[in-house]
């Protein structure tokens, strides 16, 4: 058994607020194009953070849409399952 096969199963769903992005003038397509680029920046940001680092929640990535940048919690709702607690007790055994 690989080591990937001994980490947790965690899923996160994101789905956005059709009401909110049209009232932003925003499409779904311009929308998941945009969240990608946010989640991308925000795994860089948690691969490079310490852990004295202040690293935002999910909620708290920031989106650009037309140029301005708003909080994805504000934009969609997110929602997490899995075993959250097998995942915790998996990353603070990794840490030196």
């Amino acid at each position: 058994m690989s080591d990937s096969d001994d980490i947790p199963e965690i899923e996160i769903q994101i789905r956005p607020d059709d009401d909110t992005l049209a009232e932003l003038g925003v499409s779904a397509e311009e929308f998941e194009q945009q969240l990608e680029v946010a989640i991308a920046d925000y795994h860089e940001l948690l691969d490079t953070a310490g852990e004295s680092d202040d690293v935002p929640g999910l909620e708290d990535i920031e989106v650009e849409l037309h140029g301005r940048l708003h909080r994805l919690g504000d934009l969609a709702a997110i929602r997490i399952t899995g075993d959250l607690d097998a995942l915790s007790d998996e990353t603070d055994e990794l840490e030196p």
